[in-house]
């Protein structure tokens, strides 16, 4: 009669060790990508806040940053102040900003949402490393982690 198998369709140490690295090319990506995020939006504070002054012949002009002068209502230079200061330049850097940030989370959530799905029965160490007694492993074998915490089948439910 054909009862039902209980095959096991884990991957392979190779597998687990393929995916466990890719997991953390990802959180890398992330921490790369954080730093060039800081700064855009730190830049991009800088547009949005700095007061500046344009020439005007021979007399600069004072202007207000494009915050100040959008919540005071004070235009009365406002189109000598913003051929120096674009919007079109601050919302660019608004953009690049919000791009890399989410770029920098989707990079960081796939790679511990990997690592989560890996779970605690992978492999964690590389190949040629010591056992968890501290022995040298023997001829094609390779040391797994699971020494330290139960597998997902011998914990307790509930």
């Amino acid at each position: 009669m054909g009862g039902a198998r209980n095959v096991d369709t884990r991957p392979d140490e190779r597998e687990w060790r393929r995916l466990r690295n890719r997991a953390n090319d990802n959180r890398s990506m992330a921490r790369l990508t954080v730093p060039v995020a800081v700064v855009l939006w730190l830049w991009f504070a800088f547009l949005l806040l700095t007061p500046y002054s344009v020439e005007n012949g021979h007399t600069p002009i004072e202007c207000r940053s494009p915050l100040g002068a959008a919540l005071s209502g004070d235009n009365w230079q406002a189109e000598r102040c913003a051929e120096k200061r674009r919007p079109a330049t601050t919302l660019g850097m608004l953009g690049l900003a919000t791009l890399t940030s989410v770029a920098a989370l989707g990079f960081h959530l796939n790679g511990s949402v990997m690592l989560r799905a890996l779970g605690p029965d992978a492999p964690t160490e590389e190949p040629g490393a010591p056992t968890a007694d501290g022995t040298p492993p023997t001829e094609g074998e390779v040391p797994s982690a699971k020494t330290d915490q139960p597998s997902a089948s011998s914990r307790p439910s509930g």
